[in-house]
C-alpha cells in the first residue's frame, strides 16, 4: 500500500466521510492483495483503527496463491500486538514473539487416534505467526493534531 492510500483512509475515518472510506478501502484491498500474492508469505495484512477494530483485511491462501478481502470488523484492541504497537512512536516497528494465531471458534488441539494413543495433531486453525506492525499517525485536517 502506498503512503497516500493509508493517509486517505485515515483522513476519511477522522472526517467520517463514508464514500471516501469505501473508495480508500477498495484501493487498499487491491494494494494489499497484490503485495500478498507477489510475496506469498503474508497470511493476513490489516489496518486496525485506533479503537482496535479491523478497517481493512486481506487474507492470503497459500494453496491457491490468491489473496482475498475479508469483511470482519473484528475487535483486536485487547491483543498484545495492538496495545504494544499503539504505544510505539511514528515509524517504530513492532515485532511480536512467535505464537499461534487462533482463527475460528473455539481454537482446539485435536487428538488424532490414527496416530496412536495420546498422539496430538494441531488443528488447521492453529497457525504459527510472527506479527509485524507499524502505528499510523495522520494529522487531523481540522485540528492539525494526531
Amino acid at each position: 500500500a502506498t503512503l497516500n492510500e493509508t493517509r486517505q483512509i485515515s483522513e476519511a475515518i477522522i472526517v467520517g466521510n463514508q464514500d471516501t472510506i469505501s473508495s480508500a478501502r477498495l484501493d487498499l484491498v487491491g494494494s494489499f492483495s497484490t503485495l500478498a500474492e507477489a510475496r506469498g508469505i503474508y497470511d493476513q495484512i490489516r489496518i486496525i483503527d485506533r479503537d482496535g477494530f479491523e478497517v481493512v483485511r486481506v487474507d492470503y491462501d497459500a494453496e491457491s496463491g490468491t489473496a482475498f478481502a475479508t469483511v470482519s470488523n473484528s475487535f483486536t484492541g485487547d491483543q498484545n500486538y495492538f496495545t504494544d504497537t499503539a504505544d510505539n512512536d511514528p515509524g517504530e516497528l513492532y515485532i511480536s514473539p512467535l505464537d499461534l494465531n487462533r482463527e475460528g471458534q473455539p481454537p482446539q488441539i485435536e487428538i488424532a487416534g490414527e496416530l496412536g494413543e495420546g498422539a496430538v495433531a494441531s488443528n488447521d486453525n492453529l497457525v504459527p505467526v510472527i506479527r509485524y506492525a507499524l502505528p499510523l499517525y495522520v494529522l487531523n485536517p481540522r485540528t492539525g493534531q494526531q
